[in-house]
């Protein structure tokens, strides 16, 4: 079965970034139009505000289903904010286990007579990277294929190229002083080694030759030195992938801090 799936994580479930996070209804008007062209089976959103759930949907009108979401009776605490959530045109299980910090959601996706297992990871960015290393390690030990693992991961890949340099004089920008351990952190590429140590495939990197980055849009900066891919779907090897890409459009550019990205596969 061929199946699309967007992971793309949504900027503070579209609010603002301090409290009381007031929803900011052009930017998800925005990525409610990005969804919409992509027409995807299988929706991931971190940071989406809301409490971490997964569900089937018919996934044809997201203004109603964004409608019903943003009117739950739930907190928006700021550790919900980076909660993620699942999609999926097709029946959906899940279990919910996040640790502060250490967003995971686990699902299995009934496709026909066959199941998918996706885990869905979405660790803080202040984590250092042997942190987020074991929250991998702890997610991906016991996984089952045929197996997807997706999420805003805050890290670095050592597939991608990337200079030294350049990425402190970017981090700089934001981050002074503090910067250069942290660009020495992200270049340990600890986090993905230990997923590519498992045998899961990089679906961008099997289907793209060129470093792109997935973080930041225009609306965070329009410098890119700081551009960095850390979004991800990965996949166990029985799954074929048939094309995969970041989204990058006037709408993308507007409407999140990151780009989404997507993948078609065959299972």
């Amino acid at each position: 079965m061929r199946i699309k799936i967007v992971n793309y994580n949504i900027l503070n479930g579209s609010c603002n970034d301090e409290r009381p996070f007031i929803l900011d209804k052009k930017r998800l008007n925005l990525i409610i139009k990005v969804l919409e062209n992509e027409n995807p089976d299988i929706v991931i959103l971190t940071e989406a505000y809301f409490w971490p759930f997964a569900k089937r949907e018919k996934l044809d009108n997201y203004s109603i289903l964004f409608d019903r979401i943003y009117n739950l009776p739930v907190p928006a605490l700021n550790q919900f904010r980076w909660a993620p959530v699942v999609f999926s045109r097709f029946p959906i299980e899940f279990i919910d286990l996040s640790e502060f910090h250490k967003a995971f959601l686990r699902t299995n996706i009934k496709l026909g007579e066959k199941k998918v297992f996706l885990d869905v990871i979405h660790p803080h960015p202040d984590l250092r990277e042997k942190e987020k290393e074991e929250l991998i390690n702890k997610v991906i030990n016991d996984h089952q294929n045929p197996y997807i693992l997706a999420g805003d991961l805050n890290s670095l890949s050592s597939e991608d190229n990337y200079d030294h340099n350049k990425l402190l004089e970017g981090y700089r920008k934001f981050m002074k002083n503090n910067a250069e351990e942290k660009v020495r952190d992200l270049l340990s590429f600890n986090s993905i080694k230990a997923i590519l140590n498992k045998k899961l495939i990089d679906s961008f990197k099997a289907k793209n030759k060129e470093f792109d980055y997935t973080l930041p849009t225009d609306l965070r900066s329009e410098s890119k030195e700081s551009g960095v891919r850390v979004d991800y779907i990965f996949c166990s090897k029985e799954i074929k992938i048939v094309n995969s890409g970041i989204i990058k459009n006037k709408l993308t550019e507007r409407a999140s801090d990151h780009y989404p990205v997507y993948t078609i596969l065959d299972i």
